[in-house]
């Protein structure tokens, strides 16, 4: 396994990270640990979760696995969560305020089973609250011990460089890390995002890389997927994503 260093933390972690969207829901309990053991059997350190994951089962999930495996393993995990959507009928359960993250970083921290949360990540922009209110709960988060770092996962370019510029000149925590998305056939954050985080020196953690499993290989053009793929295992919005992938000649020009 290969690392690298999130810029301005000097915290490493393995080129790739496991995500963990499925888990609890599409993936089985047992399945789902025997992947997350083989991870980092294999010196895979950084998990990705979010609490809307099968509505807080993936967060829960991974809390049985870290309460069933021994210290010295889960202690290598750098583990990172997400907020702002929500995950029950309430209004207010939704967007970034400083009321809805409160209660939804507590829930997932009781979920996971843990103290703290290496990376706390914003899972989306919210148009109606401040920005600056946004960061200064996440700011008052780092200094209460409940979270270590804070990340962005899909900003635009000019919602990525308002917060990092709001953080700064409001003298509160930076966050470090955007997480778009990103693949051969979805490259759009070349235009902005690339390079808003070379120029503010922050490292990217693309999300689907193999763009929903369009580019492991296993699809071929014109051919029904098979019942052992993603885009085959009956879940609507995997078919919904595929079939959109599926209809464009130029994507299926990339992977040949």
């Amino acid at each position: 396994m290969k690392y690298r260093t999130l810029p301005g933390t000097g915290v490493s972690v393995s080129n790739l990270a496991l995500g963990t969207m499925g888990f609890g829901t599409e993936t089985a309990e047992a399945e789902a640990f025997a992947i997350l053991d083989r991870f980092v059997e294999a010196h895979g350190n950084l998990v990705d979760t979010a609490n809307v994951y099968g509505g807080g089962a993936s967060e829960e999930l991974l809390g049985r696995w870290f309460a069933s495996r021994p210290a010295e393993v889960t202690e290598r995990v750098v583990l990172a969560t997400k907020a702002r959507f929500g995950t029950g009928p309430d209004v207010n359960e939704n967007g970034s305020s400083r009321r809805n993250l409160d209660r939804a970083l507590d829930a997932s921290l009781r979920r996971l089973g843990r103290d703290k949360v290496d990376l706390y990540q914003l899972h989306g922009w919210d148009p109606l609250t401040p920005i600056g209110d946004t960061l200064s709960f996440l700011d008052d988060a780092v200094h209460a011990g409940k979270i270590t770092y804070i990340g962005l996962s899909n900003f635009t370019g000019w919602q990525m460089q308002l917060a990092l510029s709001t953080a700064k000149a409001l003298g509160l925590q930076v966050p470090v890390t955007p997480q778009p998305q990103y693949s051969l056939v979805s490259r759009e954050i070349e235009y902005e995002i690339v390079p808003a985080a070379l120029h503010n020196n922050i490292g990217l953690l693309p999300w689907s890389p193999l763009a929903g499993g369009f580019l492991s290989g296993k699809y071929q053009k014109d051919e029904k997927a098979g019942t052992g793929t993603r885009a085959g295992s009956g879940n609507p919005m995997n078919a919904y994503i595929f079939g959109d992938l599926a209809a464009k000649d130029q994507n299926w020009a990339t992977l040949d």
